[in-house]
């Protein structure tokens, strides 16, 4: 046999699901605003140490293999090492990146800020 839900049980389910679907958006909102206030400081100190920042998407690039960084630091201090000019945004997949040749191909160093 099933049982019926009266109304007030049907009104409370629902204004449950909205709140966390408010708190769902909320939070986002909350975390992309946090992901960009980082990349205006990433920016910001990389361009205090001599690179020019260009944004373009990676995938306008040929590059034969991706090298992901995981901290900011290392991807500066290894960008730093390898002389490098222009490190690049990507908006689009939330990356840092540079070009680094190796032999006679490209490789993409990034770092996803977000």
């Amino acid at each position: 046999m099933v049982k019926r839900l009266n109304k007030r049980t049907v009104l409370i389910i629902l204004f449950s699901v909205f709140i966390v679907c408010i708190a769902g958006i909320l939070v986002y909102c909350y975390l992309e605003n946090l992901a960009e206030e980082r990349l205006k400081d990433y920016i910001m100190r990389l361009e205090k140490d001599g690179f020019t920042i260009e944004e373009c998407h990676l995938a306008d690039f040929n590059v034969e293999g991706v090298v992901q960084i995981h901290f900011f630091g290392d991807f500066k201090d290894f960008a730093q090492r390898e002389n490098v000019e222009y490190i690049y945004l990507d908006r689009k997949i939330k990356a840092l990146f540079f070009l680094h040749p190796i032999n006679n191909r490209v490789e993409a160093v990034v770092f996803y800020y977000a």
